[in-house]
């Protein structure tokens, strides 16, 4: 079952997406060139619930595909998830 989350949620009790890119934070850009490994870390609040995070890709005109981030960490209250892409 796909959790969806609720516009009710104030903030601070979202889920935060970050794309780092050598350790540096390249969340406001959208293009990458080929060969750029890019990492994908969510933080996701644990009253949330979450138990699994997937990222959903797909190439213009092709199916998707899930691919699963891994658990990295939990610090007080918040569980960290992370995959890495070589683009």
């Amino acid at each position: 079952m796909l959790a969806r989350l609720h516009q009710s949620l104030e903030a601070g009790q979202l889920p935060v997406i970050i794309k780092t890119v050598d350790r540096e934070d390249v969340s406001h850009r959208g293009a990458f060139a080929l060969g750029t490994v890019l990492c994908f870390s969510v933080r996701c609040p644990r009253r949330l619930g979450v138990r699994a995070v997937v990222l959903r890709i797909a190439r213009d005109g092709e199916e998707t595909h899930d691919i699963p981030l891994a658990f990295t960490t939990a610090a007080v209250g918040v569980d960290e998830y992370r995959c890495e892409l070589v683009l």
